[in-house]
């Protein structure tokens, strides 16, 4: 019996069904839930390698910034070979959430070794494999973290930034599709680099980066997300605590489902992994995504371009996956 006092979470319906395959339409609607990105000012990037180290086994970690809005700058880790000899690859590893505020873009590339256990240094790890990899702090994240400590907790800044993203007409994952643009921009612009090769990884929050930004950027030609693919449906009805770039104004009112865009990235690489016991990362519906949204590749004859790959395990990145991703990008980048 339900409470007649309490919100009412659930999702009506169950997404667009046929009318989906419309992709031209579903493109406008979901732009139209998302907010544009037409109307951002491109800055130039301005990027600078702030310092820079040997870390062995012929690799450099640069400490380098760039700029993604007008005056604002994304602090980032590029891991590249000690001597480039291109054109090489570019991937853009995105780190999780996990309330780890403090903690960016140098989790991926190895710096925080508490995290490593769980496979958080895939970018470490994509770079010993001879890609470009560049690991950049999300906003509200390590040196974009809350600006005031003093005040008020670091979600309490994710919050804020969240709802005047909102109040801008658009939304957290516009913000954070954008910031990812830029990073493509970066890895384009380096010398050495393929500006044809670029693809994306990402664990948890890095998983929807990952996806997102190949729904809006067509540059990102591979993508690995790694847990927190879902429905709408079970985002609500059950409901999941995710990150704010998850929600999406107006996606339930327009009766979308994410498995009605996620056929935007068709043709363009995607290797899904998921944990088969994770309470935030439901298998059903992870594999209900999968299911509904494979027609897209199969008509473009890349049906073996889009893949599900299940572990034994929890919400994590563990080694024999990180294999799968690292197969999966010397075989589609």
């Amino acid at each position: 019996m339900t409470d007649p006092y309490q919100y009412k979470t659930d999702v009506p319906g169950s997404g667009w069904g046929p009318r989906a395959r419309n992709l031209q339409r579903v493109r406008e609607v979901f732009a139209d839930c998302f907010g544009s990105l037409t109307d951002k000012v491109k800055p130039p990037l301005d990027y600078t390698v702030l310092g820079a180290e040997d870390i062995g086994g012929g690799l450099v970690r640069e400490k380098v910034h760039y700029q993604t809005e007008p005056g604002e700058y994304i602090p980032a880790y590029l891991l590249r070979p000690a001597k480039p000899i291109g054109p090489l690859a570019g991937i853009v590893a995105f780190h999780g959430h996990g309330g780890r505020y403090e903690s960016g873009g140098a989790k991926v590339c190895g710096l925080c070794e508490r995290y490593n256990a769980s496979g958080h240094d895939y970018g470490l790890r994509l770079a010993r494999a001879g890609y470009v990899v560049l690991c950049p702090d999300t906003i509200c994240f390590g040196e974009r973290r809350n600006p005031y400590p003093g005040r008020w907790p670091d979600y309490y800044w994710e919050r804020i930034v969240s709802m005047r993203e909102a109040a801008s007409g658009g939304c957290m994952a516009r913000k954070n599709v954008w910031d990812n643009m830029r990073a493509i921009d970066v890895l384009q612009s380096l010398p050495y680099v393929d500006p044809e090769r670029i693809g994306g990884v990402g664990l948890s929050m890095g998983s929807g980066l990952t996806f997102y930004t190949m729904l809006w950027d067509q540059r990102m030609k591979v993508g690995v997300p790694v847990c927190s693919m879902y429905t709408l449906k079970v985002l609500y009805e059950q409901p999941l605590m995710h990150c704010f770039m998850n929600y999406v104004p107006r996606m339930v009112q327009a009766g979308l489902e994410m498995y009605d865009v996620f056929p935007l990235i068709a043709p363009r690489a995607v290797l899904m992994i998921n944990a088969d016991s994770s309470r935030e990362d439901p298998l059903p519906e992870t594999t209900e995504l999968y299911e509904k949204s494979r027609w897209a590749w199969q008509e473009a004859g890349r049906d073996e371009a889009f893949r599900l790959e299940v572990f034994e395990g929890g919400h994590q990145f563990p080694a024999a996956m990180q294999q799968k991703a690292l197969d999966f990008f010397r075989t589609w980048l």
